[in-house]
Parts: C-alpha cells; structure tokens; sequence
C-alpha cells in the first residue's frame, strides 16, 4: 500500500536508523541480524500464542517482521505493517507490507490481535486517533497487547524530565505518556484495560516490556485467558527462581491454586453439567466481577514477592555477562 499523506515524516527509517542508530539518536545497532539472533523476538512470539492463541494477528509497526516470521512459522496467520522502505526492503516475511497505522489494509475485524513492541511511541501525534480508530476497526472483538515505554512504569518511574530528555534523544518520540494517558486514549474506542500484565524473561534496561505494557479489550477477558496469563507468569515466576535459587520459590504453588480456584471455581462432574451450566455461568461472571481486584492484587503479590524480585538481579547479571 502506498504510502501518501506523512511520507516525508517517515522517510526517517532508513537503513542508518536500524543498522547504525547514533544518527538518528536511537539505541538500534546492526537491527536486522541482531533481531534474527534475539531471543526476546522469539519469546514474544511464544507468549503471543500461548497466552492468547489467535488465529490471525498484526503487529503495528514492525519493522523488518521477525516477530511476525516466528509467529507464522509456528502457525499462526500473521500479518505485520511498517512505514519504513529499508524495513519492508528487508523483510523477514511477505505478509509484511508498507502501510501506516492510520489506513491499514484488512476487512473489519480481520484479526484476533494487535500487537506492537515499541511502535506506537512514534505515531504522529495528528494521526494517533486515526490511528487508534483504524486498529479497532480491524480487531473489534480482539486483543490489544502493546508495549512501549510507558512514563511512571519501569524504568520510567521517577525524575519524569529526565526520562523525556533521555527518549527523545530519537526525535520520532512522539507520544511519551504514563499509562492512564494511553488507556483513556483507547477508552474513546471502546478500549478497557484488563488489569493485567504479562511476564517476558528477554527484556534488559533498554528494551522493558513487562512492566511497560498494556492489554485491552473491548470486554472482560474469558476465565480461561486469565488463567492462560497467571499460568504463564507463574512458569516465569518458576523459571527465574530455579535459574538463581536452584529450587521452586517455596508455597507458590499453594497460593496459585487458590488464585485460579477463584476464577475457575469449583470443578463440576461431567453429569451434573448440564443441570448447572447457567448457574454456573452465572455465578461466575459474577464471582469475576466481585472479585476483580482482590484478584489483581493478588496478581500483583506474585509479580512483586516473586517474579519482579527475581527478575532484577536475574538481568543486573545477564547485563554483568556480556559486558
């Protein structure tokens, strides 16, 4: 698709953005062998299809596509869309296309996920809404899961000037708000925020994506996609403690059986099924809704008293390793 109203905005992403990021003011060095070699690209891709198994997704904004090529290759239907020439020049896979997030060029509600990995930052502050409008029309009853630096999470909590100055050392920063910005934003779209974050063990000082996300959708998320969640964030939660400690972090499992009894509640036999299915549809929608956020927050106990714990020294010494 061309490209036709902001191409001299986005004439920027050449080759010197990605492989040589000090003239531009970006972090970027050799970004396209180095994103064939990172494993972070790969475990978004998992986490993607484990947490949310779509059949169809669209990364907004994705460069030369390898999260797009990972998903595809572990059969998923994925379709991704960048404003850069060098990047689709490049591209890791033909479902990546020219377009811009403000005229994507799908049928209504094609996708059952939207994805993005530090994209939506640079969205032209004039086309956000457009933008934003275009990514609900193509996944209206969808997921959107997105990250990106985020002011007042992560890395960006604190000197709050600091962290501006700092990212907009790349120019094409644009939209650098916290996160109730970003929710109100999507809200003029039907958009609500789950509450919910997902564990990604890949990120480093850099490059934060767990604390720097958000995921939204236009109802409340079925039990069995928070459970796919917690469960996913308890193998992390698991992973990260045996990797330092050499064993399991002692009573999670205890506490996570309790917390996915509250969303599943009791198991019924498959006799009485039948007999209750609407009470307990009933009863648990209801039991969701009451107990939203003593949920989230003991969510939040895990990701506190476990995994962000953990998850600190774990990148101080990757960090440490590779220096």
């Amino acid at each position: 698709m061309a490209l036709t109203v902001v191409d001299e905005r986005y004439q920027r992403y050449d080759e010197a953005y990605f492989e040589d990021g000090s003239q531009r003011g970006t972090q970027y060095r050799g970004y396209k062998e180095g994103a064939r070699r990172n494993r972070t690209y790969f475990e978004i891709a998992e986490t993607i299809i484990k947490c949310f198994r779509p059949k169809r997704a669209l990364e907004v904004g994705c460069a030369t596509g390898i999260v797009v090529k990972h998903l595809n290759d572990l059969g998923i239907e994925a379709h991704g869309i960048d404003v850069s020439q060098w990047a689709i020049d490049n591209r890791e896979h033909p479902n990546v296309i020219l377009s811009g997030a403000e005229s994507i060029p799908y049928d209504d509600n094609y996708f059952d996920i939207i994805y993005s990995v530090h994209s939506l930052e640079h969205l032209p502050t004039d086309i956000k809404d457009v933008a934003l409008a275009e990514m609900t029309r193509v996944c209206r009853t969808g997921i959107q899961f997105h990250m990106l630096p985020i002011i007042g999470s992560g890395p960006y909590v604190g000197d709050t000037f600091q962290h501006l100055i700092n990212l907009r050392s790349d120019p094409s920063h644009n939209l650098l708000f916290n996160n109730e910005w970003w929710i109100k934003q999507w809200s003029m779209h039907g958009w609500k925020d789950t509450g919910m974050q997902i564990a990604l063990l890949h990120d480093s000082e850099h490059f934060e994506l767990t604390l720097c996300q958000y995921i939204l959708s236009q109802k409340s998320l079925s039990d069995e996609q928070i459970q796919r969640i917690l469960q996913h964030n308890i193998s992390v939660a698991y992973g990260l403690n045996q990797a330092l400690y050499g064993k399991p972090p002692p009573g999670l499992d205890v506490h996570i059986a309790a917390l996915c009894d509250k969303v599943r509640g009791p198991a019924t036999s498959r006799s009485d099924s039948g007999a209750t299915a609407n009470h307990l549809e009933t009863a648990a929608v209801k039991q969701i809704a009451d107990d939203a956020e003593r949920l989230r927050a003991a969510y939040d106990e895990i990701l506190t008293s476990t995994s962000w714990r953990v998850t600190a020294p774990l990148r101080a010494l990757r960090r440490w390793l590779i220096r």
